[in-house]
């Protein structure tokens, strides 16, 4: 993705509920990213208590350059 990419996550998702599940598991400009990562649609299965999981959404979260705003 282009950078700025979490400006460009909240100006698409507008009027949107733009809550951690929607941009991790729903955003579908994001579906390339989520795939990359192995990142599952649901966010119970994505935040799995094993440590690559959480590699995974944070290397996910670095690339959409939302981890910045956490």
């Amino acid at each position: 993705m282009a950078r700025n990419n979490s400006l460009l996550i909240l100006r698409e998702s507008r009027g949107m509920d733009n809550t951690i599940k929607h941009i991790i598991s729903e955003f579908l400009q994001l579906e390339d990213s989520r795939i990359n990562y192995h990142i599952s649609h649901p966010l119970g299965e994505a935040l799995q208590p094993d440590l690559q999981s959480n590699i995974n959404i944070i290397n996910f979260l670095r690339e959409i350059e939302l981890y910045i705003l956490i």
